[in-house]
């Protein structure tokens, strides 16, 4: 029997505040609205966003990448713009006992080994893994994903990694806690590489969102939240984020 652990760092709000609004935008289009039936999450109903005075979305806006680039996963030989997914699937990390689109703490999912962290998420043991294979993979080949970031101000900074989607113990999919483990550990390397540049101004928009060690003259990584991850491009995804 497996044990709920209810996360203390978040409390529940009024259902008023959910919205569907989402924090990776494109710069080719602005999606349309989402439905249950067009954005559902492999393994879990699609993640609800709200927005308060205490938190908000980090906005990305989705790179342009080349055909090339997008389909990571394939042999294709193209080089010209790829398209952003106008129905894109949605991976959601909601705390067991929480809400949707609640999120985890980034530095809370890091800290806690595997077998908890499967009890700590909603659907933590489904293996996600499996349902989110690029149509370009080969069999043979080790199956991945492209992660990218885009955090304001820091387009410098190394954001893009690979997400393994199979488990290399067992060769199974990976399962919801293992993939917001990984996700979070990139966010980590992130935030902690970012916090040593310093931010490039490209929008006004972009001053707030400068990240610094600690936190203690912008954001830092125990502001950031993972709500949950989008593909935006086949074989890319990139994380909303809560500060």
């Amino acid at each position: 029997m497996s044990t709920s652990y209810p996360n203390p760092l978040h409390a529940p709000v009024h259902k008023s505040k959910y919205s569907s609004y989402s924090s990776i935008s494109s710069p080719h289009h602005s999606p349309a609205p989402s439905s249950s039936s067009s954005s559902s999450s492999p393994g879990s109903s699609p993640p609800r966003s709200y927005s308060n005075a205490r938190t908000t979305l980090v906005p990305q806006q989705i790179p342009a990448l080349s055909k090339r680039a997008a389909f990571i996963n394939s042999h294709r030989s193209v080089s010209e713009p790829a398209t952003p997914l106008a129905v894109t699937q949605r991976v959601a990390f909601d705390p067991a006992g929480g809400y949707a689109g609640q999120g985890m703490r980034v530095c809370e999912v890091i800290n806690r080994p595997p077998h908890i962290l499967e009890t700590m998420i909603v659907g933590g043991r489904d293996q996600v893994g499996g349902l989110m294979m690029p149509a370009g993979y080969k069999k043979g080949a080790c199956p991945s994903v492209r992660f990218q970031i885009c955090w304001p101000g820091y387009p410098h900074v190394e954001s893009t990694r690979t997400v393994t989607l199979v488990n290399p113990a067992n060769g199974r999919p990976v399962n919801r806690a293992q993939l917001a483990s990984s996700v979070a550990q990139h966010i980590a390397r992130f935030v902690s590489r970012a916090a040593l540049v310093p931010q490039k101004i490209e929008s006004p928009n972009d001053a707030p969102w400068a990240i610094s060690s600690g936190g203690r003259k912008g954001l830092g990584l125990n502001s950031v939240v993972l709500v949950g991850m989008e593909q935006v491009y086949e074989g890319v995804w990139m994380a909303s984020i809560w500060v």
